[in-house]
């Protein structure tokens, strides 16, 4: 018996929750693909010391558990999760006059030194300074919070910003203006312990800005100090259950607790932890479509997919990383079997007439620079194509025949690695001992394609550089790469492998319906890695080809997995997606 799965991810949608998808909406997600979402830990990467490295506690929300590089800097380089925000910072000047304006004491004005030592007061320290004592603290953070909530300070400094945490114990009130403080927006809870935001605010009105959610009290930032003394519910549907619980702020979805890579993992809280790390660092090295102007853009180095598709089974934070728009790559009928002898450990068996039909054949660019040096405002080198005397010995082991006049090679133009693709001569002055007149000669520099290296001219662009004005060239050329033997490929789940072997379709196993895999995966591959999110989405892929449907793979969902073996046995398969596969060579 054999599993024969579509591979990249499928799963009956769920409902959303009240209004969450809705509220994720409202975010933009350009900074969180951004390099500068990346912290680095200022401490030496050598030594074995494990402290620094540990996930802590007060990183839950604003630092992603799962992407962290291995080796060396693991867990001292982090990556900030979808909707931590970093605050600008504002002058702490006008939070001490609101203060003083509510009944705060300031230090200069203390009626009494004895004042400091009563339990009654408690200090008030702005940014870490102790400005005042008052004995009304819990008042005071409430004050603080609705001005937040109504965003009733103006000017340049933003009143959203601010972190208002009490010690009760120690009898002091914390309030925090500065900058560079990690903060993630919440849903606030009522007084009645109910959710402000309810459903009809956002679906009525599709117009609805996030600033006017901050503004209509349905969400504000908090900062981790506060969050300190938050009580936070994880589900929307916690709220309000019991008077017990009186909760004040609730997750817009525990799924945001998670950065950029992570959050493209179908079901990761179903995968042993190291797996997610591991995918987080090769979803990097996915191919796809890196830019939506690659054709025009000259870079040193590209890859592009040609028929990248969208995953059938996908994460609602993928919808708004455009994941869905710009994929890294393709959906695959997949059998989990032993077979031949070619797949042993972590190796592949590709089926060559899938190659051939143009599965995963990819274009690879790069890009030739050129330009001219000058000394003394004397130009010293020239693009042309060498004459025969010029050329030496290097004229009978490199081809000149397919330069231009110009010293171009043509856009169109097929070359290999003796091909000549830029034609420079370089002058050289030469003096001897008896104060004759230097001699000018021209010696061949020109540029040739790079060794066993083949392709088309994709481009030639002729400019001038931005220091001296000279001409510069670059010329990009392209060829195409066709899967072969060696070839690393992964799913989403960190699960990866190179092709040990490819076989054409008469020679790979089969169904009774006479579907052939693209693809054999050992199944031995599974159960030490506990990738239990990939046999779910192996399931749920077959279950979306077979209805027409995307599924969604969201972290913390309830996922049924018995509904979804009710649906695959509706449609005439074995609930777990079991199916006898017969040899392709021997037809038993």
């Amino acid at each position: 018996m054999c599993v024969c799965v579509c591979v990249c991810v499928c799963v009956c949608k769920q409902a959303t929750r009240t209004g969450v998808s809705q509220v994720l909406s409202r975010l933009t997600f350009a900074a969180a693909l951004s390099h500068l979402r990346r912290a680095n830990t200022p401490i030496g990467k050598e030594g074995k010391v494990a402290q620094p490295r540990q996930l802590h506690n007060s990183q839950w929300g604003v630092v992603c558990p799962a992407e962290t590089p291995e080796g060396q800097a693991c867990g001292l380089v982090k990556n900030l999760s979808l909707m931590t925000y970093v605050s600008v910072g504002g002058a702490s000047q006008v939070i001490v006059e609101l203060l003083e304006s509510h009944g705060m004491e300031c230090l200069e004005e203390l009626s009494s030194p004895a004042i400091c030592a009563d339990h009654r007061f408690s200090k008030v320290f702005v940014n870490g300074v102790w400005v005042g004592m008052t004995d009304d603290p819990e008042n005071l953070a409430e004050m603080l919070r609705e001005h937040r909530r109504e965003m009733a300070v103006g000017g340049a400094f933003m009143i959203q910003e601010i972190g208002v945490a009490r010690d009760i114990q120690e009898r002091e009130l914390f309030i925090a203006t500065d900058y560079g403080r990690l903060m993630r927006p919440l849903l606030i809870v009522g007084s009645n312990g109910l959710l402000n935001l309810k459903k009809g605010d956002i679906i009525n009105n599709e117009d609805t800005s996030w600033s006017e959610l901050l503004r209509k009290k349905f969400i504000e930032f908090i900062d981790v100090m506060e969050e300190e003394t938050c009580y936070i519910a994880m589900l929307i549907k916690d709220v309000g259950k019991s008077h017990m619980h009186r909760y004040t702020h609730c997750e817009i979805h525990p799924a945001m607790v998670l950065g950029v890579c992570a959050s493209i993992i179908p079901f990761p809280d179903h995968n042993q932890s190291p797996r997610n790390t591991y995918q987080s660092a090769m979803g990097k090295q996915a191919m796809g479509i890196y830019a939506t102007n690659f054709q025009v853009r000259i870079d040193t180095l590209a890859h592009v997919l040609y028929y990248p598709q969208k995953p059938l089974v996908k994460t609602q934070s993928m919808n708004f990383l455009k994941f869905r728009e710009l994929p890294a790559g393709q959906n695959l009928i997949v059998a989990i079997a032993v077979y031949s002898g070619y797949n042993q450990e972590d190796s592949l068996i590709m089926s060559q007439s899938s190659i051939d039909r143009g599965l995963f054949r990819s274009m690879f660019y790069r890009s030739y620079n050129e330009g001219l040096k000058s000394e003394g405002g004397q130009l010293l080198e020239a693009f042309e194509k060498p004459k025969r005397e010029e050329l030496g010995l290097a004229g009978n082991r490199v081809n000149y025949d397919k330069l231009d006049v110009d010293g171009f090679v043509s856009p169109g133009q097929k070359v290999a690695d003796r091909d000549i693709i830029i034609g420079k001569t370089t002058l050289v002055i030469s003096k001897d001992d008896h104060d004759q007149a230097p001699q000018a000669t021209k010696r061949d520099s020109s540029t040739r394609l790079r060794h066993n290296e083949q392709g088309v001219v994709d481009q030639v662009m002729v400019t001038t550089d931005a220091e001296q004005g000279q001409r510069y060239v670059q010329i990009k050329v392209r060829s195409v790469r066709v899967p072969q033997i060696g070839d690393k490929f992964a799913s989403r789940h960190g699960q990866k492998g190179t092709v040990g072997i490819t076989y054409r379709q008469d020679d790979m196993p089969f169904t009774c319906e006479g579907i052939s895999p693209d693809l054999i995966v050992n199944p031995h591959a599974i159960p030490s890695r506990m990738t239990i999110g990939h046999l779910v989405e192996t399931l749920l892929g077959k279950v979306g080809c077979l209805r027409g449907t995307e599924g969604d793979a969201t972290p913390f969902n309830e996922v049924n997995v018995e509904q979804v073996a009710n649906l695959l046995h509706e449609n005439g398969y074995q609930r777990h997606g079991n199916e006898r596969l017969y040899n392709g060579v021997t037809r038993t």
